[in-house]
């Protein structure tokens, strides 16, 4: 992950001690309670302005943190910089540039910027083929966040094939839906 979504109103409620459930997937409670923390100081310190291209008055869940360097802590506001979504994109694929071999644009356009598996609007490219060729773009292919984090390690193969199986079934109950009210 290059950068953060801001935290939802379920995980300040959650914080605050006023919500039920737990922290979500791969987060501690306290890494949760660090990152809101984290989160509000950087949104004051950059006054709600993108600090790429000066957009002002950025509200959730207009605005991302961007993480300027991986190794260390992600959610000490130092390596946090607030963005607007689109200088994000761009950083995203600047990044991206820097793991590849080649100009992430030419998956993009390829793609026309959707992602390989949702069809929405992709913000990041993924391997498809298990020990990707970083300079071959045929190895590669655009993804959005939420299918990044829901395929996870899975392999590229694994991932279509369970939103084959998901269609499928869908497809089905849609069908079934259909014939009863015939």
């Amino acid at each position: 992950m290059i950068y953060h979504e801001p935290p939802t109103r379920a995980m300040r409620s959650l914080v605050r001690g006023e919500g039920s459930g737990s922290a979500p997937a791969g987060m501690t409670f306290e890494e949760m309670r660090e990152y809101i923390r984290s989160y509000d100081v950087v949104r004051r310190r950059d006054g709600g302005t993108c600090q790429s291209c000066g957009k002002p008055h950025l509200e959730a869940p207009h605005l991302r943190l961007w993480i300027k360097d991986q190794t260390e802590s992600l959610c000490a506001a130092h390596n946090l910089e607030l963005l607007c979504p689109a200088c994000c994109r761009r950083r995203a694929r600047l990044a991206a540039a820097s793991i590849t071999g080649f100009d992430p644009d030419v998956v993009f356009s390829r793609e026309d910027m959707r992602c390989v598996y949702c069809l929405e609007k992709a913000e990041q490219l993924v391997a498809r083929v298990d020990n990707a060729d970083r300079d071959d773009p045929d190895d590669w292919a655009c993804c959005c966040q939420t299918c990044s984090k829901r395929r996870g390690s899975m392999s590229h193969d694994k991932y279509i094939a369970q939103c084959h199986d998901k269609a499928r079934e869908l497809w089905t109950h849609l069908r079934e839906e259909v014939m009863r009210g015939a």
